[in-house]
């Protein structure tokens, strides 16, 4: 019984860690990207993202997602501080990641777009009315 618990927790911890080397992975295959040099700063956090689309929901996925938000300076660190954590190894590195992270921003709203889904009728959460959907709400 100890014995598979051992194995099985072995097996997870390096899924985990394999995670963070395929993430690694999809980021030197961004440096050798032939497009790379016109690829904007969006069109790189999109080809990661599609690229992290085929791993399991874990702590790498998590991470990236999270991270990619964050400054840029900081983003390899954060993320290698995760691996590290997660088991993936405390020598766990990427060279490429750490090149390229502070050059990838995902696009955010300008106050154009915000304007643009007023006018379609999106509400933001500041303007939500939350009382009045929980009283529509059926009772179970």
């Amino acid at each position: 019984m100890i014995r598979l618990l051992t194995v099985l927790l072995v097996v997870v911890i390096s899924g985990c860690s394999n995670d963070f080397d395929k993430t690694c992975e999809f980021f030197t295959e961004l440096s050798g990207h032939p497009d790379i040099e016109q690829m904007s700063s969006n069109d790189k956090h999109l080809f990661i993202i599609e690229k992290m689309d085929s791993l399991n929901d874990g702590d790498a996925k998590a991470a990236w997602q999270a991270i990619a938000y964050a400054v840029p300076e900081e983003k390899y660190s954060l993320f290698q501080q995760v691996a590290i954590e997660s088991g993936a190894g405390d020598d766990w590195n990427c060279p490429q990641m750490e090149s390229l992270a502070p050059l990838i921003k995902p696009e955010t709203y300008s106050q154009n777009d915000r304007d643009s889904l007023d006018a379609i009728g999106v509400t933001r959460e500041k303007d939500a009315d939350f009382e009045a959907k929980k009283s529509t709400l059926p009772v179970l």
